[in-house]
């Protein structure tokens, strides 16, 4: 073969590679403004990532979706982008008894007896819940509409157990003296008149144990002024002072003390005189 050809075909083959690579770098410079190029820019990587172009305006729906406008066509990759929904809230309707509970009820709302007697799933009255959480005013409103405040629960329990339970004084003040604002501590009785101080549940519990049992010294002092049985045992045998000690309630079993040793000094006073 003719060397001269032979070296004439090899420079024809230099120049079409020479013009292939020209070519094929000005197709990665055009592909690299339209948004594809090399991921990091470094060299002798491969050229496999998809690099999108960032954007040149904002885009008001991006930001109010919180995105990123440089990151935007990587997240719809993902399937990271949020999207945009109104939620309507259904308006929540608190019942008659709920409302007890966070003490909004009104006067106007008292006007049929059978609303303040009103009873829940289990049993339990607008002044039962009202004396649960602790809502003086509206314990108060529901006794001046009659509300009875010695109704039962379906486990037995008066309003005057749940707010001893939850150491409530000033509801165990105000049920205790009633509807008709007299000193009627102590007594039974529904339509309006004072709770039963030593009104028993299912269990034979009375308020004072509930309140001996929870460590609530104030609701404990309470119903002994009002004349509470410190004596008295439920099923179990138990007394609100055994209840305090098995409980630990320190507090309540330190009252409960101080009242029995004014009893006892009471009694030897007494028997000092008769003698």
């Amino acid at each position: 073969m003719d060397l001269n050809a032979l070296e004439a075909e090899a420079k024809t083959k230099a120049a079409l590679q020479q013009e292939l690579n020209l070519v094929q770098v000005k197709e990665e410079v055009e592909m690299g403004e339209g948004g594809v190029g090399i991921r990091g820019g470094d060299q002798g990587q491969p050229k496999v990532a998809f690099w999108p172009e960032r954007p040149t305006k904002a885009d008001p729906s991006l930001a109010a979706a919180g995105v990123k406008a440089n990151t935007v066509l990587t997240n719809l990759q993902r399937g990271n982008i949020p999207t945009m929904q109104t939620i309507v809230m259904e308006p929540v309707i608190a019942s008659l008894h709920q409302r007890a509970g966070q003490g909004e009820l009104k006067a106007a709302e008292l006007t049929d007896p059978h609303i303040v007697g009103d009873r829940d799933p289990r049993g339990r009255t607008p002044l039962m819940w009202a004396a649960f959480y602790g809502q003086t005013p509206t314990v108060a409103l529901l006794l001046a509409h009659d509300a009875d405040a010695d109704a039962r629960g379906d486990e037995g329990e008066t309003a005057l157990h749940l707010a001893a339970s939850g150491g409530h004084h000033d509801v165990i003040k105000a049920l205790l003296r009633g509807g008709g604002g007299g000193g009627g501590g102590g007594r039974s009785g529904g339509g309006g008149g004072g709770a039963n101080v030593d009104s028993l549940d299912e269990n034979s519990c009375t308020p004072l144990m509930f309140a001996a049992m929870r460590n609530h010294p104030h609701a404990v002092n309470e119903l002994l002024l009002h004349g509470a049985d410190v004596a008295a045992a439920n099923i179990n045998g138990d007394t609100a002072m055994s209840l305090a000690i098995k409980c630990d309630s320190q507090q309540a079993q330190a009252v409960l003390e101080q009242h029995l040793v004014g009893v006892i000094k009471g009694l030897v006073e007494g028997n000092k005189t008769s003698s």
